[in-house]
């Protein structure tokens, strides 16, 4: 039982990790709602480094000899341009009122300025792709109810397996109190780290 928890708590690190959560936040600097940070180039360094990270995408920022000096340039001259479309609305998320719907931003850049602002465009692309919750750590959550579904495959054998056992011992572990697992918990031998 410790190590499907010890597992879930490693999984849950990498998820929120300072690089993952410093990405997110770089993300918002996207929506054109977010006055104080939208297109600071600032902060989005850390998502142009992330796409920087992407094969195809550092072909692309390499082919057409891009970099972080014409993501800041191309803030300084969209910023305007993209405040000025939220006011006319058309950015509004269909169901939710007064929320900005990033996958609309998207299109209207890659529609109307592709050729004059592929960064910006090139980030909203990633920023609408790329997803906020880690396959591992959904693939644990669920080890409950889907043991070997296809959307699922894509894990090591060895950890696919220790999600099985989570399903066939799954009325034992609804029978657990939670005081026997602190009990255990609390006793288990940790490992010490020295910065």
């Amino acid at each position: 039982m410790t190590s499907c928890i010890d597992r879930m708590e490693g999984d849950f690190k990498r998820r929120f990790s300072p690089e993952n959560t410093t990405i997110w936040s770089s993300m918002e600097s996207l929506i054109p709602s977010y006055y104080d940070k939208f297109l600071d180039a600032r902060n989005l360094i850390p998502l142009f480094k992330y796409v920087s990270s992407i094969p195809t995408a550092l072909k692309k920022l390499q082919a057409e000899n891009l970099n972080e000096s014409n993501l800041t340039a191309e803030c300084h001259v969209y910023e305007r341009v993209l405040r000025k479309e939220l006011e006319n609305g058309i950015f509004d998320h269909k169901e939710r009122k007064g929320v900005v719907d990033l996958t609309k931003v998207c299109q209207y850049m890659v529609r109307s300025h592709a050729e004059a602002a592929p960064v910006l465009c090139l980030l909203y692309r990633i920023a609408v792709t790329a997803g906020y919750a880690s396959a591992r750590c959904e693939c644990v959550f669920s080890s409950l109810t889907k043991v070997d579904a296809p959307q699922r495959r894509s894990q090591s054998v060895k950890r696919e397996t220790n999600c099985t056992f989570l399903y066939f011992e799954r009325k034992t572990l609804m029978e657990l109190e939670f005081e026997d697992f602190y009990k255990i918990w609390v006793g288990k031998p940790r490992k010490l780290k020295f910065d």
